[in-house]
């Protein structure tokens, strides 16, 4: 019979061949993208808007080299991933597979960088779950065997953000520019990131000095060149999409029309993905209980789950999706549904500050930048909210992984990965499976 001494060795011996927090991480992550890519996110099948946007840049663009259409070419965003995916695309002689696998390593960059960003709190046991949350994210996920830009977008917002969390150095700072401005001339709405990383270079934890001016002098200027790149690109357009873009898409280009109803999106965006993966107190809970009705309302008084709204004032995704199906029979219960999410998000950005007060002022600029430059965009997507829900995630970073009753939120962060595996499977069995 063993004694106790030998059973405490026998233990370590068992937990000690067993593979370490990050082994298991990585292995999940690998095994849901395998997994999805073998049964089919791997097909060289294109969904329509690869069809009719994606690839007939990329195509275009090929035509064009070794000359870059940096001012005029038939695509609603900047090209600077447009310009690396036709490099890929002229080697591979036209191979869509060799596109869906370099989505695929930006999304393993990103979510490579994610991890460093997630493991700065030294919570081994703890930021897996959270780094896997962020990996397996519904819209990130898909994304991941796509062949649009927004991973690639994600992985320079990544890179740049971590650069400038370590210490600072010209090298860093050079490194952070370059992926911040990729990032940005793929997609515009990385505006609102390098926005937040300039206000909060105004703002440092460290006490005044020669030393740290310069660093905040050059923590303000790597987010700031992005923002003129971008800036310099409109100008040479004339607008904000490209001249051929907009001449060619007379019904639906430049359409700038304020939409206050990207508000009720992205608060239900960060109430479904961002506020269960957190440890919210019984206060948080309660003013969601009060939020409710007054969300309802407003989701009402918006149509834009109303069975006979146009397209452009109608909200798509899979929360939407699913709220119609629920209240098919009783479409009054689509606002009452919808509440719910949307009140948890108020409740997230509006709610109790707790002791991590930098954090949170950080959060809530964020999401103010991103939902009030979304109110230019006429179309109500859930998806468009990635570069929203995952930057969220890098920032809250330690809330996510430190609270020390973590049950809660644990299985909500669980939930997220299973939505983000589910939803993947079925918007990829659309066309391809």
């Amino acid at each position: 019979m063993l004694t106790l001494s030998e059973s405490k060795i026998g233990f370590a011996k068992l937990q000690a061949s067993w593979p370490g927090p990050r082994v298991a991480t990585w292995g999940a992550y690998l095994a849901v993208v395998i997994c999805i890519g073998v049964a089919g996110g791997w097909s060289v099948r294109l969904s329509d808007d690869e069809h009719s946007t994606y690839l007939p840049a990329l195509q275009q663009f090929e035509h064009a080299l070794p000359r870059i259409l940096w001012a005029d070419y038939d695509f609603p965003g900047p090209p600077a991933a447009l310009v690396v995916q036709t490099i890929i695309y002229t080697i591979s002689q036209g191979s869509l597979l060799a596109l869906r696998f370099f989505s695929l390593s930006m999304a393993i960059v990103a979510f490579f960088v994610s991890e460093k960003i997630f493991s700065e709190d030294h919570r081994p046991p703890r930021f897996g779950l959270a780094l896997f949350m962020a990996g397996c994210f519904p819209f990130f996920l898909s994304n991941t065997f796509l062949i649009k830009q927004h991973v690639f977008a994600m992985a320079g917002l990544a890179i740049g953000y971590h650069l400038l969390t370590l210490p600072p150095s010209r090298l860093r700072a050079l490194g952070a520019c370059l992926a911040l401005t990729l990032a940005t001339l793929s997609d515009q709405m990385c505006v609102s990131f390098c926005g937040l990383l300039a206000l909060r270079a105004l703002f440092p934890a460290s006490s005044p000095g020669p030393v740290a001016v310069r660093s905040r002098l050059l923590r303000m200027l790597v987010p700031a060149v992005p923002l003129a790149a971008l800036a310099i690109l409109l100008l040479v357009w004339g607008g904000i999409e490209p001249p051929t873009f907009r001449a060619m898409n007379a019904a639906r280009a430049a359409v700038v029309v304020l939409n206050p109803a990207q508000w009720l999106v992205g608060l239900l965006s960060l109430g479904v993905w961002v506020f269960p993966a957190m440890k919210s107190s019984r206060r948080t809970w309660l003013f969601v209980l009060v939020l409710w009705l007054p969300c309802a309302f407003l989701v009402h008084r918006s149509h834009i789950y109303a069975p006979d709204q146009d397209f452009l004032n109608v909200i798509s995704g899979p929360v939407s999706s699913l709220i119609r199906h629920f209240s098919r029979s009783l479409p009054v219960m689509a606002p009452l549904l919808a509440g719910v999410p949307i009140a948890c998000g108020a409740a997230f950005l509006l709610g109790p500050d707790g002791q991590d007060r930098a954090t949170y002022w950080l959060v809530r600029a964020y999401s103010v930048l991103y939902i009030a430059m979304m109110t230019l965009t006429p179309f109500l997507f859930e998806r468009f909210y990635l570069l929203l829900v995952v930057p969220v995630y890098w920032l809250l970073a330690r809330r996510l992984i430190a609270d020390r009753k973590f049950l809660l939120a644990a299985a909500g962060q669980a939930f997220v990965v299973l939505a983000g595996i589910v939803y993947a499977w079925s918007k990829l069995s659309e066309f391809t499976f």
